[in-house]
């Protein structure tokens, strides 16, 4: 089992567009056949999950042979103001599950907003 990539995201203004990113699973991983998801979790990893993307919803796998994926863009980050835990799980097809991302994505008040 590898120990999942620290991804922290630089906050994010609460109400703006969040762009996501493309990510690369080293080790290479095949996600042919696979299935996704990634939970938030606000205030702590144990917390209630207050946003959850899948494939299709939120998570795109752009290059399935070489294990690239991406997170989509988020219109509104409509979330409430705090930091939350996220990680993402793909269930490859012969049942193996990895995690190969995990960190935190702040969201902070916009005055505006």
């Amino acid at each position: 089992m590898a120990i999942p990539a620290i991804n922290n995201y630089k906050p994010q203004l609460k109400g703006d567009t969040f762009r996501g990113g493309e990510y690369t699973i080293v080790p290479t991983t095949d996600l042919t056949g696979a299935t996704a998801r990634c939970q938030f979790r606000r205030g702590g990893k144990r917390n209630t999950v207050e946003v959850e993307l899948t494939l299709g919803n939120g998570i795109t796998i752009t290059d399935a042979a070489n294990g690239v994926y991406q997170i989509d863009e988020i219109q509104e980050l409509d979330w409430a103001v705090g930091n939350y835990n996220y990680d993402i799980e793909f269930t490859l097809p012969n049942g193996d599950i990895i995690t190969p991302s995990e960190g935190i994505l702040p969201i902070i008040q916009d005055t505006s907003y």
